[in-house]
């Protein structure tokens, strides 16, 4: 659906190798296009001391990872659980795409829970309960490309109040209405 509305973005999307499929041990499997590894085994092997060695190229995979999250918007998709591990390097390490859409849904269909997102990348609006759309996974893509770039993941905490504690401190206090909104907003 993504390629018929967006062919650029969804080019950054991990394609299907045809309809190839088989079954090993009582399991379905797909083939999918043949990469290099995802982002955080790549920011250990190609990584220099913290995050990737070259501005250019994080550019690039910025670009990649917006692409794909736009060609996600306009089919209404929130992938869910973007983060370094679902981004995946090209063999020449030029393009990185987009994979693993098991906690992917339609935006119309949300579920209010705090633990849509990995926990390092989960938005404030996911954390507070209240209504989200396809932005939580820029919200993840932005955390992700701050790890890409320093080595460091930007909000480290071990619950979600101490998720909220460390974005007040880098990011200073929310709107008291937006902080204040949500099923789980106190």
């Amino acid at each position: 659906r993504a390629a018929k509305l967006d062919a650029e973005g969804a080019q950054f999307l991990l394609g299907l190798v045809g309809c190839e499929t088989f079954e090993h041990e009582n399991h379905l499997s797909l083939v999918f296009e043949l990469m290099n590894c995802d982002l955080r085994n790549g920011l250990k092997k190609y990584g220099q001391g913290g995050g990737l060695p070259l501005f250019p190229t994080l550019r690039s995979y910025a670009k990649n990872i917006f692409s794909a999250l736009r060609a996600l918007q306009r089919i209404n998709v929130i992938h869910g659980d973007v983060k370094p591990d679902n981004l995946l390097m090209s063999l020449d390490k030029s393009v990185v795409k987009l994979c693993d859409f098991g906690s992917a849904m339609e935006a119309s269909e949300q579920i209010r829970t705090d633990y849509i997102q990995p926990r390092y990348y989960r938005a404030p609006e996911v954390i507070l309960g209240q209504d989200y759309g396809t932005q939580v996974d820029v919200w993840s893509a932005g955390a992700t490309l701050f790890e890409l770039a320093t080595g460091l993941i930007l909000f480290r905490g071990g619950s979600n109040n101490d998720m909220i504690h460390e974005m007040l401190k880098t990011t200073g206090a929310f709107e008291r209405e937006f902080a204040l909104s949500g099923d789980f907003a106190a």
